[in-house]
């Protein structure tokens, strides 16, 4: 027989008192067959695993659309690991979730990327051409025009959306500051938090700059950036005319005509639908996406174009919070951990696992 943990040897036993006390011998019983050995735990998360998978995977594959977002970092062991969410159309609104977490075990290149991405959606079922959208942090392993991920994705299905994570674009974008200038601000965040910190300390600053001149070079060297920053707003943020997309968030509000972009068939189902007293008045229950969703079954056209542009990722948020997830799992006191999808699905997921069917479906292990 295996030592017995530290749960068995401090945790079990003063529960076991405790609900003796407060229940009586009989639920004691009941407690001394919960089996608590790290063999056992570790099962359990891995019965709980396989059922949130199961559930999220024919979610995927009955949503007629999904958008992924993934993202590649290296944990505690010096091991890369790919994260990847999906946001699908469930339940009658649009979801995000978990999907899977890979090891890449040699190189990081987009085509490594790829064919792990590729091989998890042929064993999920879920064809590329479902696929409308991929948001990256725009590494070149991702976006490389010859060898990132894109150019591998694109020759699956070449209308794919790919989405440049706008939180990674501003950051990039901040780096093009001048070198001298950039350590300036840095120390100038500092000093303007002290002085607002008081009205006397920002009536004094004041008095302060009213009385010097401002340096002929520092006017320059702000100039020089401000140029730059224009310069790279322009590459990470292209201009997008926002009214193009008014009729997706109101769809009764706008003139048919001066929608840009649609099909003879998508037009004619937006002016249907727009004379529609019924929707108007769900529209106003509703949130955006559960309207176009509500709407798909008698203008299937019009609201697919719309669920189009609602289901790709903006940012890559979900990915930051799954690496801080992996951060806490694989620990410094467990960084030999090899594998922590199952650890991270159960986590971060948004589905539950069904407890009382896994019971169903096992025989509990009665405890030594």
């Amino acid at each position: 027989m295996k030592p017995h943990t530290i749960a068995e040897k401090l945790i079990l036993p003063a529960c076991r008192e405790i609900v003796k006390v407060l229940f009586g011998e009989e639920a004691e019983k009941e407690v001394l067959k919960i089996p608590v050995s790290d063999n056992t735990i570790s099962r359990r998360i891995e019965h709980m695993s396989e059922d949130i998978e199961e559930q999220v995977l024919r979610q995927s594959r009955d949503s007629p659309l999904f958008a992924l977002q993934l993202d590649e970092s290296t944990d505690i062991s010096g091991q890369a690991q790919l994260l990847i969410f999906i946001r699908i159309v469930s339940n009658e609104d649009i979801m995000e979730n978990f999907l899977c977490c890979k090891t890449l075990s040699e190189t990081t290149k987009g085509e490594d990327i790829f064919e792990i991405v590729d091989n998890y959606l042929k064993f999920a079922n879920l064809p590329w051409e479902k696929c409308i959208g991929v948001c990256t942090d725009g590494a070149p392993a991702m976006t490389g025009s010859v060898k990132g991920f894109t150019s591998f994705a694109k020759k699956k299905n070449e209308n794919i959306i790919f989405t440049h994570c706008f939180l990674h674009r501003e950051a990039l974008m901040t780096k093009t500051l001048v070198g001298d200038l950039r350590e300036v601000l840095d120390q100038v965040v500092k000093v303007i938090n002290f002085i607002i910190s008081s009205s006397l300390k920002s009536r004094l600053f004041e008095k302060i700059c009213d009385e010097r001149d401002v340096d002929a070079s520092l006017v320059s060297l702000i100039s020089e950036s401000i140029m730059l920053l224009k310069d790279k707003m322009m590459k990470y943020f292209p201009s997008i005319n926002v009214e193009d997309y008014d009729w997706v968030w109101n769809p009764f509000s706008v003139s048919v005509n001066e929608v840009i972009g649609l099909t003879f068939v998508e037009e004619d189902n937006l002016i249907s639908l727009k004379n529609d007293r019924t929707l108007k008045l769900k529209f106003k229950e509703m949130t955006v996406n559960k309207f176009w969703i509500y709407t798909q079954a008698e203008f299937p056209e019009i609201s697919i174009k719309a669920i189009t542009i609602l289901l790709p990722f903006s940012t890559s948020y979900l990915c930051e919070q799954g690496f801080s997830a992996v951060t806490t799992i694989k620990s410094k006191k467990r960084e030999r951990l090899q594998s922590v999808e199952e650890k991270l699905r159960v986590a971060l997921s948004t589905d539950r696992s069904r407890i009382k069917h896994l019971c169903s479906t096992r025989q509990a292990q009665i405890s030594h």
